[in-house]
């Protein structure tokens, strides 16, 4: 008889390959009907956020389908502690996978509030983009940035001593890129929400 397996929808970090044990089985997709926040609080001094998903009916979101097996899913658990596996309609992803098998997602069990969170951590940051940038391109970047809210928190730097434990060392032309579209979409979001104060 043969196997069914789960395939995760990575959306973060998990987009970045170069996180997941060698040999993982992974492919490129769109997810339709959802969309991305940085509203997962990680409850660290200080404290940061990370990226947590939501439906949202209009929006696609891109990122990697990753096939669990024996030996990645409690590698998987461990690492999305604090996130649910949530089973996603099939009909919502663009890759058709093998009869039997599933698609899912972690979603955060607890969305923090603004007041609740801290700030960006660069390290989480540029493993993310660095991921999207490698499957993606330029144009996937411009894509995650405009498919996920929350930008108007405060970044951390640290690159140096980074806070994310699976950071990556990104080079030149990465981390230009990185911080050309991170400083925009800061700049668009903090203006938006002065704009939303002032209209108020």
């Amino acid at each position: 008889m043969a196997s069914h397996h789960r395939w995760f929808f990575g959306f973060g970090s998990l987009v970045n390959d170069h996180t997941l044990p060698a040999g993982t089985h992974w492919t490129p997709a769109t997810l339709h009907g959802w969309r991305r926040s940085w509203r997962h609080a990680i409850a660290v001094d200080p404290p940061w956020c990370a990226l947590d998903v939501l439906p949202h009916a209009g929006t696609a979101i891109d990122g990697l389908l990753i096939r669990e097996t024996a030996t990645l899913a409690p590698l998987l658990a461990a690492r999305e502690q604090g996130y649910t596996p949530t089973r996603l309609p099939l009909s919502n992803v663009s890759v058709e996978l093998p009869d039997g098998d599933s698609a899912w997602i972690w979603v955060s069990q607890s969305p923090a509030t603004d007041q609740q969170l801290g700030c960006l951590a660069q390290s989480y940051v540029d493993c993310v983009l660095a991921g999207f940038a490698r499957h993606f391109g330029e144009d996937g970047v411009d894509r995650f940035i405009a498919s996920t809210d929350g930008w108007h928190h405060p970044l951390i730097a640290d690159r140096g001593s980074p806070r994310y434990p699976r950071a990556v060392a990104l080079d030149a032309p990465e981390r230009a890129l990185v911080d050309r579209r991170v400083a925009s979409a800061q700049h668009a979001a903090i203006a938006a929400r002065r704009e939303i104060t002032a209209c108020g």
